[in-house]
Formats: structure tokens, sequence, C-alpha cells
């Protein structure tokens, strides 16, 4: 069973904390949905990287579903290109 976390809509500092909390309680591959994320913050963006090379460094599949616009562009905006985030290419 894959269990997804479904991410807030703003993940600014003070959401950071619950966020990696969320994220190091899930076991087995790692879903996020991010259809309602509107903002989405430097530690925040931190967080979601780490998560995903521990993730990827343990074996597990690392997702994020239904990425909404703002956060696609907020990617873009830190220079990320979605794909490396959301889909997990490589580069």
């Amino acid at each position: 069973m894959t269990c997804v976390l479904k991410l807030p809509d703003r993940l600014d500092i003070s959401a950071a904390k619950p966020l990696s909390r969320d994220i190091a309680a899930m076991t087995g591959d790692v879903t996020l949905d991010a259809s309602e994320v509107r903002l989405l913050g430097g530690l925040c963006l931190q967080v979601l990287l780490a998560a995903r090379q521990k993730a990827q460094s343990t074996g597990r599949q690392f997702r994020i579903v239904n990425p909404s616009e703002d956060f696609t562009a907020a990617l873009t905006q830190f220079g990320i290109r979605p794909g490396q985030l959301i889909d997990g290419e490589d580069g």
C-alpha cells in the first residue's frame, strides 16, 4: 500500500519542520501530492531535496504527483528543472 502525503498550500519556513517530520514518518516509497501548493520557500525545497536523496539512497521511490502550477513555477525560479524533483530524473 502506498501512502500519499498531501502537501499544505504554504510551504514556508513554518512548514519546514512539520514537513520534515511527516516525510520521515513515511515508510516505503515517498509520494507527495503538491496539488494545493501555492507557495514553496527555500527551506521546504531543501527538505524535499534531502528527502529525495534519502529515499533514493535507501532504494525507495520519491515522487511528487499533481504538482500545481505555482509549485512548478517555484521550482523553476529556484533553478530546479521540475522533472528533477517531480519525476526524479537525474542531473
